[in-house]
């Protein structure tokens, strides 16, 4: 029971190093609630709409810095004084609270940061991607497969994704190759229909079967690309005849569907998952190739055998 843990904890305490400290910590089911009220407080805050609404220009002007970054890279010095970052900051550069993040939450197999990465993906704040990435420059996270989702997954079903977090969960974790939604979709299925052109290289390249996946309704993630393609071209027919050619050209802020960047995103898309099932076909066409050549081969040695 909860008493005799807190008992043995207490009767162990002198003899016990760090480490063991901080796995009793994690199994111990007495966690202080300062801690948890205010770390809960913090995520709830910094994946609060509000927050990022009236925070300063400091995480706007440092988001082309993060992106560029690349794998690894860790959130810049300057964002730890932006209003909606400073708090979580503080909280996760402060020591004495690394038993805690890594103790696990109660009734529950995720740690504390990992729930709070969980609730980050599945959130669409506009500072998403600086609160993602701060959770893994500071987590311990080699795999995600404590989630029963991945959070690729996660995030792709989020109604407007941003690119960027798909892009760094992708380059942080393996992708889950046969994991698929209620409507079985695999998550390329997902980034097709979100129009996200670089998501889909990046996953395509670390598993480019999942090209040819096929969900319930029997449709490959080129099926939804064309069509995607198509009704794009529509959008942007109509709006021309409204518009005018011009117009609709030179309107950067038009809506999704008009401009002409979402047509040659989901062109890209097309040609990485053409060039996929092209090269495909080709493996398929070599190796059927080859075991022709293998079964003429055999058959000439057994019919030699046969004439001496």
């Amino acid at each position: 029971d909860n008493t005799s843990v807190a008992e043995d904890l207490a009767a162990n305490e002198s003899s016990e190093d760090t480490k063991d400290d901080e796995m009793d910590y994690a199994s111990s089911s007495s966690q202080p609630q300062s801690e948890i009220q205010a770390f809960t407080d913090i995520i709830e805050k910094v994946l609060s709409p509000e927050t990022w609404a009236s925070s300063d220009s400091t995480w706007l002007e440092e988001r082309k810095k993060l992106e560029d970054g690349g794998k690894g890279r860790k959130p810049n010095s300057r964002l730890r004084n932006d209003p909606a970052l400073k708090p979580l900051f503080n909280f996760l550069d402060d020591k004495e609270n690394d038993a805690f993040l890594a103790s696990k939450r109660e009734g529950e197999q995720l740690t504390w940061i990992e729930w709070a990465l969980r609730c980050t993906v599945a959130s669409n704040v506009k500072g998403v991607l600086h609160v993602t990435r701060l959770l893994l420059s500071r987590g311990k996270f080699t795999t995600d497969q404590m989630f029963p989702e991945s959070l690729l997954m996660t995030c792709l079903k989020q109604p407007q994704p941003w690119c960027e977090v798909v892009t760094t969960l992708s380059s942080n974790f393996e992708i889950r190759p046969g994991e698929k939604d209620d409507k079985g979709q695999t998550v390329v299925h997902l980034a097709v229909q979100r129009n996200l052109q670089l998501a889909v290289q990046r996953i395509c390249s670390k598993s480019p079967e999942m090209r040819q996946e096929k969900d319930k309704s029997g449709k490959t993630p080129l099926d939804y690309a064309v069509e995607l393609q198509r009704s794009l071209e529509e959008k942007r027919t109509k709006n021309k005849q409204k518009t005018g050619t011009k117009q609709a050209e030179a309107n950067p802020a038009a809506p999704v569907g008009t401009s002409k960047g979402p047509l040659v995103q989901i062109a890209k898309i097309i040609n990485i998952l053409k060039e996929g099932a092209a090269r495909s076909d080709k493996r398929h066409s070599e190796k059927q190739t080859n075991s022709d050549s293998k079964r003429r081969r055999d058959s000439e040695i057994f019919e030699d055998f046969l004439t001496k």
